[in-house]
């Protein structure tokens, strides 16, 4: 594996396990995010 592979990995994991905490579907939040981000 790669060590910037990991740091991703443990990123997003960490923001699902988050939005589970708070009761929010981690799926929607992703969608919303990931749609309002400026993709050039």
């Amino acid at each position: 594996g790669n060590e910037a592979s990991g740091e991703k990995t443990a990123i997003l994991y960490t923001i699902v396990e988050n939005c589970r905490r708070e009761k929010i579907d981690p799926r929607e939040y992703l969608e919303d995010v990931l749609t309002r981000l400026p993709w050039t």
